[in-house]
């Protein structure tokens, strides 16, 4: 079996606006292809707060903006 190993960062909120949006592009563009196979769900629309918070509450999932 394999592990990963992951590197963690935390950044600086104010050096956000340095990456120039284009990991959010790259994110956003994989997160729609996931929306359509079925990998995630695009809650942008979603009005029904039972299933945000059960949604929030699922540890299956992560929540991401952008």
């Amino acid at each position: 079996m394999f592990q990963t190993t992951y590197k963690v960062y935390y950044l600086q909120r104010d050096c956000v606006h340095e990456l120039n949006g284009d990991l959010f592009d790259r994110l956003r563009a994989r997160l729609e292809d996931f929306a359509k196979e079925g990998k995630a769900l695009d809650a942008t629309n979603i009005t029904d707060q039972r299933l945000l918070h059960a949604l929030d509450a699922d540890r299956t999932y992560i929540k991401y903006y952008c």
